[in-house]
């Protein structure tokens, strides 16, 4: 029961043999907690809500970085050069995932391939799909019928193709009426 603070080695150990929290002050403020779960909080006494702040001071490009070691992933983000840089320096992809199921919406994979509405880089069924290779595709999808737009620029043959990716016709269309077929 209680507390210790003790050394080992060139270690100091602070343990608190509680199930409590361990907190930390400056100036007579709560600046830092580390919760009975484990988590650290800082600049919050609550894991709940969104007022949640970590900051990272360097002179000299500061990092805030994650590790996964299990599969040696790694994501940071990071300020510096007058810009803010999300990294992933790995070849796996960087996902967003959005709502309450944390659904995934949008990737960029290593080759700098993005994709919305997919898992998948080269899905027929993606919302959007972006290549900075000399072949770059979109592919828009109704959601009412099967009609697809499919947009190809060959950067090769400087030639763009515009059309239906079935067997439906192409309209151009202005404030809802047919302009041309």
């Amino acid at each position: 029961d209680g507390a210790e603070i003790n050394m080992s080695s060139s270690d100091l150990i602070i343990e608190n043999r509680e199930a409590g929290n361990q907190r930390f002050f400056t100036n007579g403020s709560e600046r830092l907690r580390i919760d009975s779960s484990g988590r650290i909080l800082i600049g919050t006494t609550s894991s709940s809500g969104s007022s949640v702040r970590l900051e990272a001071h360097d002179a000299t490009n500061p990092i805030i970085q994650v590790k996964d070691t299990t599969s040696n992933i790694i994501c940071g983000i990071q300020a510096g050069n007058a810009e803010a840089v999300i990294r992933c320096p790995q070849d796996s992809p960087l996902v967003f995932n959005v709502g309450a199921s944390e659904t995934e919406r949008m990737r960029i994979d290593s080759s700098g391939l993005v994709s919305i509405g997919t898992t998948s880089a080269h899905d027929s069924n993606a919302l959007l799909t972006l290549s900075k290779s000399a072949v770059a595709a979109s592919v828009l999808k109704s959601t009412t019928n099967t009609v697809t737009l499919a947009n190809v620029a060959n950067g090769s043959s400087s030639v763009a193709y515009s059309g239906t990716a079935t067997n439906h016709p192409y309209y151009f269309m202005t404030n809802s009426t047919e302009a041309m077929r």
